[in-house]
């Protein structure tokens, strides 16, 4: 059986995060736009404010198509724990990077989201810690060149 549309709590948030993609767009729009080969400081949130407003317009469509009951919520049983440590660990890992440093707070971080959400044994999650660990590290620290938190480690 699939729902007629989405609740109004859905509605009002996909309405809420449309006006503040549009927002995010204007304002950025205001700011200086720029070029693609001379960037003005309004792109990144341009492209970030045109993201926010497209998923909450496909928010809206997958939840009007999804069948009623299908999404897990916070309502369910065993939701509300996940979200809590879900919550903990990124918490974690953003107070605990200067200290430990970018590369082992993200692998571990990954592995704890990973055990959380109920990963089999031990051999994929720690092969998605330490994939994830290695890309991100790559394409900020390497490629991109950004200067990444070492800890006490360097």
């Amino acid at each position: 059986m699939r729902r007629a549309s989405p609740s109004a709590g859905e509605w009002v948030w996909c309405v809420l995060l449309f006006g503040l993609g549009l927002t995010i767009m204007i304002a950025s729009l205001q700011v200086g736009f720029g070029r693609f080969t001379r960037p003005g400081p309004g792109l990144f949130p341009f492209f970030c404010g045109l993201i926010l407003a497209v998923q909450s317009v496909v928010q809206w469509a997958v939840g009007k198509a999804a069948p009623e009951g299908g999404a897990e919520t916070l309502r369910h049983p065993g939701a509300l724990p996940k979200f809590v440590a879900m919550t903990a660990v990124l918490i974690l890992w953003i107070v605990l990077m200067p200290l430990f440093g970018w590369i082992p707070l993200t692998f571990l971080a990954t592995l704890a989201v990973a055990k959380i959400m109920a990963a089999e044994g031990w051999v994929k999650p720690l092969l998605l810690a330490g994939g994830n660990s290695a890309f991100l590290y790559l394409l900020f620290g390497y490629l991109l060149a950004i200067d990444l938190p070492t800890g006490f480690w360097g």
